[in-house]
This record gives C-alpha cells, sequence and structure tokens, in this order.
C-alpha cells in the first residue's frame, strides 16, 4: 500500500514540477521555453523543512533549478 502511495505522490510532483515550469516561472521572470523537466536523485535525505526542488532542463541546454 506504502508503495502505491509513493508512486501517486510522485505522479503528483511531477505533474506539479511540469505546471510550475511552464506556467509559473514566465511570471518570475524567468525567460526561455522548457524542454523538459529534469529528475532528482537524492542517495541519502534529511527532511527539516519541507520544500520541494525541481530541475529544468531550457530548451538552450541550461539547467535551472528552483
Amino acid at each position: 500500500m506504502e508503495e502505491k502511495q509513493n508512486s501517486l505522490e510522485d505522479a503528483a510532483l511531477k505533474t506539479a514540477a511540469q505546471y510550475f515550469g511552464k506556467v509559473l516561472l514566465p511570471y518570475l521572470g524567468i525567460k526561455g521555453p522548457l524542454k523538459y523537466v529534469a529528475p532528482t536523485e537524492t542517495v541519502q535525505l534529511e527532511v527539516r523543512k519541507m520544500y520541494q526542488d525541481f530541475n529544468y532542463i531550457m530548451e538552450n541546454g541550461t539547467w535551472l533549478s528552483s
């Protein structure tokens, strides 16, 4: 059951990352079209504050982290 919940949470966060990158980043003054959302992998994670980060790869090949 926990694996299914993690899978659903992962899908929701990926959808949010796509929306954030395509719709909200231009409102923050970040120009340029996104190519796709890049994965983030963590070997060891210690949560002190509940912030989510996203990595984006822009069409010009640069990376953007939020």
